[in-house]
């Protein structure tokens, strides 16, 4: 999870939080949190704007959005001073992947007096992740994934009988 807006100084009128976890019967369903806490002293209207990254299909969620592409929006009724509001919703991916997605808020005093914009993320991991679903991007078969001891004499380029490490065998 990712905060925007936590600096302590410059406060948003508007604090967005964003949560995502795996479900525990169903590893291709991810359930997304959104909470929507108003700071300032006067009521706030917010529309918020989610992207689903490619991959992800909305099933359900706790308050209908307007589907913009794969973007999921949101327009709140009045969220009085110091009160929260949550959205919830479920999406299913159709391959394994890491999905990164962010919401904005867009939130607007009603009395007129100004507003603010937040940003908040979240990032899951579905099954094994050999790619990430957003651009089809794969890493490279460099063989990283396989460790081997390497002596810091060798590091060092010395070229001597790796003092450093017992275990080696060069």
């Amino acid at each position: 999870v990712m905060q925007f807006g936590w600096l302590g100084c410059c406060r948003p009128d508007m604090l967005l939080e964003k949560q995502a976890r795996i479900d525990a019967v169903d590893g291709r369903l991810i359930w997304y949190r959104i909470l929507l806490q108003n700071r300032a002293n006067v009521s706030l209207a917010a529309q918020i704007t989610d992207s689903l990254p490619v991959g992800l299909q909305l099933l359900n969620a706790s308050a209908e959005p307007q589907m913009e592409g794969q973007n999921l929006v949101w327009v709140t009724t009045a969220i009085p001073a110091g009160q929260r509001r949550f959205i919830e919703y479920r999406v299913q991916a159709a391959q394994n992947g890491r999905f990164v997605n962010t919401a904005r808020v867009q939130a607007h005093a009603l009395d007129g007096s100004g507003g603010g914009m937040a940003a908040a993320g979240a990032t899951v991991t579905v099954g094994e992740a050999t790619s990430y679903a957003e651009d089809g991007w794969k890493p490279p078969e460099w063989g990283l994934d396989r460790s081997e001891v390497i002596c810091d004499d060798e590091i060092a380029g010395d070229g001597g009988s790796c003092s450093s490490c017992p275990s080696c065998s060069c």
